[in-house]
């Protein structure tokens, strides 16, 4: 039986992973109800977790099948991406000249301007891929998850996940290649013009 401290834990690190994957799909208006909704079936059956996967997969195989039920049932429902916020994207707004512990200067409006539409064209990619793509997808290369995990969220092998998840890095490779032009900004890092 999981302590009250235990269950606090569990809610402070999968709340904000959760609210990220419901704001991709099915979208930001649904993504804090489908969270709470993952939290009540998680706390009612932690009781029964025997722990043949890790806490992580289990919580996302919930979260996943809540997110197809939830289509299923709302085909109102539209898939779409949500604007990031600075937070997200790890952007902050300086008003200093530069900044008093590195000396590099600020980004500027267009410089933030600039890396949200990049982020943005590659969330857009990210949801053309195919379904069975961009679900390993997501989970490897933005939520982190492993191979292993994968497998488990999406009830396949663990070959199968890692075929899948090769499959959708060599679609996105091939689709940011013809749809995006690669240049280095003034504080020297690699940006994109998105052309889809």
């Amino acid at each position: 039986m999981k302590t009250v401290y235990e269950i606090e834990n569990i809610y402070n690190e999968f709340y904000p992973k959760l609210v990220r994957f419901f704001t991709r799909n099915p979208g930001e208006e649904y993504a804090e109800d489908l969270t709470q909704d993952v939290f009540i079936r998680v706390f009612l059956n932690i009781s029964s977790f025997r722990e043949e996967s890790s806490l992580s997969t289990w919580i996302f195989t919930i979260a996943r099948n809540l997110a197809i039920d939830f289509l299923r049932k709302n085909n109102k429902a539209e898939k779409k991406l949500s604007p990031l916020s600075d937070e997200d994207t790890g952007i902050l707004p300086y008003l200093e000249d530069e900044n008093p512990w590195t000396g590099k200067k600020p980004y500027s409006v267009q410089d933030r301007i600039e890396k949200q539409e990049m982020k943005d064209c590659y969330l857009a990619l990210v949801e053309e891929l195919p379904e069975q793509y961009r679900d390993a997808y997501i989970l490897k290369e933005i939520e982190g998850h492993s191979n292993q995990e994968i497998a488990g969220i999406l009830n396949i092998s663990i070959e199968n996940a890692k075929i899948r998840v090769h499959r959708g890095k060599a679609k996105m490779n091939k689709s940011i290649a013809c749809n995006c032009d690669p240049y280095y900004n003034e504080h020297d890092e690699l940006m994109a013009v998105c052309n889809a």
